[in-house]
């Protein structure tokens, strides 16, 4: 996919993320971009109000600590990893680790290999921000059959934009497969 408008941020949202990434670097911590604000980085047509951002189980912990937040386990019947909220610099922080979804269509367990190899880096302020792939949000919609989220993510779509069909297929067969 290639960028079809220059990536923005709303500028608090885009100081937040910068030192977001600034604290979670001093400690090792590769963090993906997600959410809105990973679509606005990579040309959709989206104004996020929050950023969310994906870390491995084993930095949930001291990632939610250099963010200001406290990490805790979620398990519900649709979802279970770790996540920690807050505001750092003014911004909603959504901080989630090892995301397994349960859905209509399977269960999709966290792969941090296909969302890293997947991702793409793009500059914000001082930083370069690793943006996790699209797809991985429109697969966890398609196993949840989020009709909304899918159309809306469809709407503010660039011009051009196809979505990896293999990424998609390989994700929706690791959801069927976990389900059995």
């Amino acid at each position: 996919m290639s960028l079809q408008r220059p990536p923005r941020l709303p500028p608090r949202t885009a100081a937040a993320l910068t030192a977001a990434l600034a604290r979670l670097e001093r400690l090792g911590v590769e963090a993906l971009v997600a959410g809105s604000a990973g679509r606005a980085l990579l040309g959709f047509a989206v104004r996020p109000r929050d950023l969310d951002l994906e870390v491995a189980p084993e930095d949930a912990g001291r990632a939610a600590a250099a963010l200001g937040l406290r990490a805790r386990e979620q398990r519900d019947g649709s979802a279970s990893g770790t996540r920690a909220s807050g505001v750092l610099a003014g911004v909603e922080v959504d901080l989630t680790a090892g995301l397994t979804l349960r859905g209509p269509l399977g269960r999709l367990p966290w792969d941090a290999g296909a969302m890293r190899s997947h991702a793409r880096p793009v500059p914000v302020g001082t930083a370069t921000a690793l943006v996790a792939p699209v797809e991985e949000q429109l697969v966890r919609a398609i196993v949840m059959e989020d009709e909304a989220r899918i159309a809306r993510i469809a709407r503010e779509a660039p011009p051009g934009f196809a979505p990896d069909e293999a990424y998609v297929e390989a994700r929706l067969s690791a959801a069927r497969s976990a389900a059995r």
